[in-house]
């Protein structure tokens, strides 16, 4: 698995390799074959996540550019550690080798990832503890990398300085700390350094010590705290601090390492407020612990404070002698005294080893002697439950061990309470870790694609299992520039979303990511008001208001109009038409709601009828004020009663084609004239049928059909034209009161009378009953003479289709028509007398 230079790196003491190679990969060490580059490109892309959509593990696009931020201080740098502050702004720090040697660097960005003006320059701060200045000779204080630089009688006095951890004090003021690195001895003495070669030949040494600078809100140094706001402490050795914790008294605890006892050990300190050591801890405000006892190498690389106040160390151990590195714990009471409550006398340590790999759980008995492998905890973090997991690295992957609070592997996590993530790459491991409210576990760090490293993260659930719903799989791979490696990780607890900060390219990288909640964003519009909720807990809008649920939940939006308001519906994201809303994406979803503006109808004229509008409300009738949301558009129909005709709308000038916008309260007023009456504008025309005969009247236009209906309103001036049909077995007699061929113009109102006579009977009575009960016109003045008719023509005029005397068929057979004794119908009168039946008999 290419261990062995990996074990090199950490185990040799005295070496001078530089303490990123603990942290960082080295050239060749983390390569492994155990994959086709090809087959890894291919999961390199598959692990990334895809664009433009929210989901757990996704880049959030709000933050920087696409998700990404880089911050170049125009030297090699590298963001080692985050914290975020209470009004949601960013702290990176680490190193930049900008002035030539390596400093404290720190950035601040605000909650979108730009750099925040008001922090140092530009948003940016470097500090350095050498000074990198000369001292004495002609070039005093004057800026130097090597005493070369002062000329005779001057010396350089720098340093390399690299802040590995970084922690927020309840006051707002940050704290960081790390290692001030230097040659000490022989001619380059004071210099900067990161191995032994840089400072000559042995004796000197390049050596680093603990150092620690706080900071104000705006990034000045504090200077109420140590020397010009910098604290350097020396344990006697080669010193180096990786984690820090503040207490919440105010005091600073830091953890790393040692080898001032002739091995590394774990190193801690603890330091009041001020930054000067504090004496209640350990020996001088110093504690030095030699894990096991045996001589071994052991490295601290993470710290957590218990709620009791107890510390906690992890990082590395391995046996003198042994080149297997496992992960190591160590628990301190208040004092820096071993806690003998916690593993062995207050130390665990556990190998996960090639056997643990694949193992069944029923090896969790297995001797120690039976692991083997390559194992170092760089981050640790305690869950609710008192339980602590910690997280790094097993001969190239992510791995994860969870404790209880004894000290015992926790069995009920992964296998034997321990979790090996494998990312098919070169090279894994996991530099920092968080536990989400939920209980589930995200870690973060690198892995490599054919030596192409990238930021990569993995969720876990409270189990140990990969979290299926987080990336590809439970894993996310994102390409940085190039050599990437992410080394802090930060929870938002307000929102879910994930905060990597590390190194691309020689610069600051953080990176954003969705975390296992989806955002529902709601708004309000249109000229009412009123308030929104939600089913679970989280919304309660006023104008505005968002809310962050587990992603996939569903939630039901209640819409709640105020007084004078209507809720006039839902409209943003398609899911939100119907008001519930599966939150598998972030959404943002808009309630409308509209000021109730009244509509009123009123009706006038001689006539009446009734109102009714679109949309409903107006039945008027009955109703005839309604209320409706501003800006509604309502259709109004006008229904006249029988006899009545609708004139015309009026009131408002909206109202004029009946269609009306209500972005005001309007009146509306439907004109209706009647059939009779002064100012009216219809007449009636009745039909009225006489005589022994039956038969039925039509109109055009229609109106009568009269069978039933023998009375209908038309507009004044209409001509109608009636029709009169006998019924069987009887004949049309003929109009009066209307025109001969059965029209009328109705300039009023007006009567018409349809004769109707049985086949062959004498309609002389019934015309003459006609004309009585028309006064106005005599009978003799509406009878006119007939001419003689033939006996051919009496036989045609009687249905029997015979010929008159020239051989020609008659083409009119009215009625005998007599009166006075006399046939009389548009011909000279002829003497005669009428028979019984109506007939004419001939005199000869």
């Amino acid at each position: 698995m290419g261990c062995s230079t990996l074990i090199g790196r950490l185990s040799v003491a005295g070496s001078g390799q530089h303490r990123r190679a603990r942290r960082r990969r080295g050239d060749s060490a983390w390569l492994s074959p155990r994959a086709p580059l090809a087959g890894l490109l291919l999961l390199a892309a598959v692990l990334q996540p895809a664009p433009g959509r929210a989901f757990p593990g996704g880049l959030d696009a709000s933050f920087g550019m696409g998700g990404i931020v880089t911050t170049d201080f125009a030297g090699d740098d590298a963001a080692l550690a985050l914290v975020r502050q209470a009004d949601g702004k960013l702290v990176a720090a680490g190193r930049s080798n900008g002035a030539g040697s390596a400093d404290f660097a720190l950035c601040r960005y605000d909650a979108e990832g730009e750099l925040d003006p008001a922090f140092g320059t530009g948003g940016r701060v470097l500090t350095d503890f050498g000074g990198n200045r000369c001292v004495g000779g002609p070039r005093n204080a004057r800026p130097c990398q090597s005493h070369d630089d002062c000329a005779v009688g001057g010396t350089c006095v720098s340093s390399d300085d690299v802040a590995w951890a970084l922690a927020l004090q309840g006051d707002g003021k940050v704290v960081a700390a790390g290692e001030r690195r230097a040659c000490v001895g022989g001619e380059h003495d004071g210099e900067r350094c990161q191995v032994d070669a840089d400072c000559g030949s042995p004796p000197d040494v390049c050596v680093a010590d603990f150092a620690l600078a706080r900071y104000n809100a705006d990034g000045s140094v504090d200077l109420t705290f140590g020397s010009g706001g910098r604290v350097v402490t020396d344990f006697g050795g080669d010193d180096a601090a990786f984690a820090l914790a503040v207490q919440p008294d105010g005091k600073i605890v830091v953890a790393g390492v040692s080898n001032g006892a002739g091995t590394m050990d774990f190193a801690l300190a603890r330091y009041e407020s001020d930054g000067t050591l504090d004496a209640t801890f350990g020996s001088g405000g110093r504690v030095v612990t030699d894990l096991g006892g045996n001589g071994g190498n052991d490295e601290a690389f993470a710290l957590v404070v218990q709620p009791d106040g107890r510390l906690v160390a992890a990082g590395a151990s391995t046996a003198a002698g042994s080149l297997d590195f496992d992960f190591a714990l160590a628990r301190y009471n208040t004092d820096g005294t071993l806690d003998a409550t916690f593993g062995n006398s207050g130390q665990v340590v556990t190998d996960f080893g090639p056997v643990f790999v694949g193992s069944d759980p029923s090896n969790c008995a297995l001797p120690l002697a039976d692991f083997h492998g390559v194992d170092v905890a760089f981050a640790l973090a305690l869950q609710p439950d008192g339980k602590l997991v910690a997280a790094g690295v097993s001969t190239a992957d992510f791995a994860l061990a969870r404790y209880n609070a004894d000290g015992s592997l926790d069995t009920t996590f992964g296998t034997c309470g321990r979790v090996i993530t494998d990312f098919a790459g070169d090279d894994a491991a996991a530099s920092a870790l968080v536990v989400q409210p939920d209980g589930k576990l995200v870690a973060a760090g690198r892995s490599s694609v054919g030596n192409h490293p990238s930021f990569s993260l993995a969720r876990y659930a409270s189990d140990g299992t990969l979290d299926p719903i987080f990336g590809a799989g439970g894993r996310v791979v994102t390409e940085v520039g190039s050599d990437a490696e992410a080394f802090a990780l930060v929870l938002q607890p307000d929102d879910g979303h994930l905060l990597v900060a590390g190194a691309a390219g020689g610069d600051f990288a953080l990176a954003r990511y969705e975390g296992d909640f989806a955002t529902l964003a709601l708004t309000k519009a249109g000229t009412g008001s009123g308030t929104v909720t939600s089913d679970l807990p989280g919304l309660d809008c006023g104008d505005t208001c968002s809310g962050r649920f587990p992603f996939g939940t569903v939630v039901n939006l209640t819409a709640t109009p105020a007084a004078g308001s209507v809720f006039a519906g839902w409209s943003g994201d398609a899911d939100c038409a119907d008001g519930t809303v599966t939150l598998n994406d972030d959404k943002a979803c808009t309630a409308t709601f509209q000021v109730l503006v009244a509509l009123t109808v009123t009706r006038e004229g001689t006539g009446s009828g009734t109102v009714t509008s679109d949309p409903a409300g107006i039945e008027c009738g009955d109703t005839c004020t309604q209320s409706y949301p501003h800006g509604t558009v309502v259709t109004l129909t006008a229904t006249p009663a029988p006899g009545a005709r609708f004139v015309s709308w009026s009131g408002d000038p909206d109202c004029a084609d009946g269609s009306v916008t209500l972005d005001m309260e309007k009146t509306c007023t439907a004109n209706f004239a009647g059939s009779s009456g002064p100012g009216s504008l219809l007449a009636t025309l009745s039909v009225v049928k006489l005589g022994p005969g039956s038969g039925s009247v039509t109109s055009n236009p229609p109106g009568i059909d009269c069978g039933a209906t023998c009375s209908a309103a038309y507009d004044r001036g209409t001509t109608v034209a009636l029709t009169a049909t006998p019924a069987p077995g009887s004949i049309f007699g003929g109009w009066n009161g209307c025109s001969a061929d059965g029209t009328v113009r109705l300039d009023g109102d007006t009567q018409c009378t349809a004769l109707f006579g049985l086949r062959g009977a004498d309609l002389t009575g019934s015309w003459i009953a006609l004309r009585q009960r028309e006064p106005r016109r005599s009978v003799s003045s509406e009878v006119r003479p007939f001419r003689r008719w033939s006996d051919a023509e009496h036989a045609h005029k009687r249905g029997s289709g015979a010929s008159d005397g020239s051989g020609r068929r008659a083409t009119h057979t009215p009625p005998c028509l007599c009166a006075r004794g006399q046939c009389r119908r548009h011909v000279r009168p002829r003497r005669g007398r009428c028979t019984r039946e109506g007939r004419l008999q001939r005199s000869e």
